[in-house]
């Protein structure tokens, strides 16, 4: 196993075996991450109560780890929301206010 990559977010590895094995990476299990061996999504295993873990079959496989907060991905959703809201009570406000005026 070889780490190509290694980020805040993300984790790229290249592995080989001749057997299909379990792949431990010793960063912490948390939800919210996500493994995909040669670009299909894996499911992740815990391991040794607080480690990621994965299958992967035999042979040469590039393997990404990835982060995607679901927190992140709701607030960014709302933040956006947000925004758009105000722009639109600002947009009527003024239109109400020339249509007053006029």
């Amino acid at each position: 196993m070889r780490v190509t990559e290694y980020g805040l977010n993300r984790v790229r590895m290249e592995t080989e075996a001749p057997n299909a094995t379990i792949l431990r990476f010793a960063d912490l299990y948390f939800p919210g991450w996500h493994a995909a061996v040669d670009g299909a999504e894996t499911p992740i295993l815990r391991a040794d109560h607080g480690f990621r873990a994965i299958v992967v079959p035999a042979g040469a496989h590039r393997v990404v780890w990835s982060y995607e907060s679901d927190a992140l991905r709701l607030g960014t959703a709302i933040s956006i929301a947000a925004v758009a809201g105000i722009a639109f009570l600002l947009g009527v406000g003024l239109w109400r206010r020339r249509t007053v005026r006029a």
